[in-house]
């Protein structure tokens, strides 16, 4: 329906006109059938927007194990799926669906743009023509397919004089952008919990599932035009309902939640161009809304919120090149400032900062080649389990390894 500059996402795959592929589906392919279906039946059923999307999103998992698909590449899946439900669901009585899907794609800049063509437009005629209307889009960037326009009339107009009014259009996008909001927060939680869920019950770790869940909420949200802080939000959001539906530790979930959120935060904001105070602030927000969102005190949220400022930002500074000894300055900068603008005190805002610039002078030191530096990011993250684990694999064999066998 709408081609824009400077949005913060790409066409919905809804509105997209590619051809479609001849070949065989692949199986991710089957999987989004599967959940579509699932979400369309639903809606048939009488389903509104949240049962929609957990329909789908759960016919998805099913899928996905059907088919020997593994939880970890289902983010995208999962989210577009549930999104598409959640938005079935809104169409089946909406007497203005071309003006949502408009409103689906405007960034705030553009909704605000045309929200102040109507303060400019008091001093003349409310009415307004196709050709006019197209004018004021194109005016601030925005094109519509010409088949749109005929449809966003036929919608609006209250008589046969080719005209409506601008201010009724414009307040039927506001509306439109609500509802749109709406649908996407269910279909990023709906999408979200079920993996993240999926993912304890299969028995992956705390932190695996929380990314799980943030990753396919974040897509979700992401394909309603939700800017990188309000969609990793939502994947924090989506990560610590992992600690109410298993009744596992909330301190151990609001850190996974904020870990995750944060991480997917900084990936969506460099996405979107962002600078790197940008990013960090990002990162920060949806940190924030994850250990919120399990119930954290106020000392601990301001402390993830800092540690997910400092790694967005270091963890960046290293992609660009920087030394190891450069990143950690930079990511210890940004959770400082991160812990300062929460009030949370200098002796309180120590682990945070040093958790950071740790990881980011590592990130740095791995990107640089060290090989000894590998292998200690590599024990860092294993636990005495996975040690032991390992140590049983490789019982009775020969004491030399080619690499495929490591892997």
């Amino acid at each position: 329906v709408l081609s824009a500059t400077g949005r913060h996402r790409e066409r919905p795959a809804a509105m997209a006109s590619e051809e479609p592929d001849a070949g065989e589906p692949d199986v991710h392919s089957l999987i989004a059938a599967a959940g579509d279906a699932a979400g369309i039946a639903e809606v048939q059923a009488g389903g509104g927007q949240v049962a929609a999307a957990e329909a789908a999103a759960r016919a998805v998992v099913k899928a996905a194990e059907e088919h020997g698909v593994l939880l970890a590449e289902l983010h995208e899946v999962i989210g577009l799926s549930a999104a598409r439900s959640a938005m079935q669901a809104v169409s089946v009585e909406d007497p203005t669906l071309t003006i949502s899907e408009i409103a689906r794609c405007l960034s705030p800049d553009s909704m605000a743009q045309l929200k102040g063509e109507t303060l400019r437009r008091t001093d003349r005629s409310d009415r307004i023509t196709p050709n006019e209307l197209k004018k004021i889009f194109r005016q601030i960037g925005l094109d519509l397919n010409d088949d749109a326009w005929p449809q966003v009339f036929q919608e609006l107009e209250r008589d046969s004089t080719g005209r409506i009014s601008y201010t009724e259009f414009v307040d039927a996008l506001e509306r439109a952008e609500e509802e749109c909001r709406q649908c996407g927060i269910a279909a990023a939680m709906a999408a979200g919990t079920t993996l993240g869920q999926s993912a304890l019950q299969a028995g992956h770790g705390l932190r695996e599932a929380a990314d799980c869940a943030a990753g396919a909420a974040l897509r979700a949200a992401a394909e309603f035009g939700m800017v990188p802080a309000d969609a990793a939000a939502l994947g924090g959001r989506a990560a610590s309902k992992l600690a109410s539906e298993q009744s596992l530790d909330r301190v151990q979930v609001a850190d996974a939640a904020a870990e995750a959120a944060g991480i997917h935060a900084m990936r969506a904001a460099v996405e979107a161009d962002l600078t790197l105070e940008q990013v960090a602030d990002e990162a920060a927000i949806a940190a924030s809304a994850a250990a919120e969102e399990a119930g954290s005190t106020a000392q601990h949220v301001a402390e993830v919120s800092a540690r997910a400022a400092g790694v967005a930002a270091g963890e960046l500074a290293a992609e660009a090149g920087n030394t190891a000894m450069k990143s950690a300055e930079i990511a210890a900068k940004a959770a400082t400032k991160s812990a300062a603008a929460s009030g949370l005190p200098p002796y309180q805002a120590v682990e945070p900062t040093a958790t950071a610039a740790a990881r980011s002078a590592t990130r740095a030191a791995l990107n640089g080649g060290h090989p000894y530096l590998i292998v200690a990011e590599i024990t860092r993250q294993l636990n005495s389990q996975l040690v032991e684990n390992l140590k049983e694999v490789h019982q009775n064999q020969p004491d030399r390894v080619a690499v495929g066998e490591l892997k």
